[in-house]
C-alpha cells in the first residue's frame, strides 16, 4: 500500500541533502499520537519507506512528490488521517516548506 503525496514549494529553498533524516522525524512526528507511536524505539525493520521528494526543483511554487509505502493498509490509512486533518496545508520538513497539495492512496495490485 502506498501514499502519493503531491506537494508545492511554499517559499524558494535550497535543495538539502541531509531532508532524508529531518523527512523520517518528521513521519514519526505524525504519528507519535497513535498506535504506531512507539515505531521509532523498535529495533529492525520500520513498517514503512519512503522515497526521496521529487523532482528536486527549489523555485517558489514548484510542484513536488513524495512517496511513502508500507505492508499495512491500516498504518498508511492512520498516516492518510493524520495528514488531511492537518488544520493548515503547510508542511515543515527541516528548513523545507512545503503547501499540501493532495494525497492519494495507490493499492498496488500483484
Amino acid at each position: 500500500m502506498r501514499l502519493l503525496i503531491k506537494v508545492r514549494n511554499a517559499k524558494e529553498q535550497d535543495y538539502d541533502l541531509k531532508y532524508y533524516h529531518k523527512l523520517q522525524g518528521s513521519i514519526y512526528n505524525l504519528i507519535k499520537d497513535t498506535e504506531y507511536g512507539e515505531l521509532h524505539n523498535h529495533e529492525g525493520y520500520k513498517f514503512f519507506s519512503f522515497s526521496n521528494i521529487f523532482p528536486m526543483k527549489t523555485g517558489k511554487g514548484d510542484d513536488r512528490n513524495l512517496m511513502l509505502a508500507s505492508p499495512s493498509e491500516k498504518f498508511i490509512d492512520v498516516v492518510l488521517d493524520k495528514l488531511s486533518g492537518r488544520k493548515d496545508n503547510l508542511l515543515h520538513i527541516g528548513e523545507y516548506e512545503l503547501e499540501l497539495c493532495s494525497i492519494k492512496k495507490i493499492k498496488l495490485k500483484y
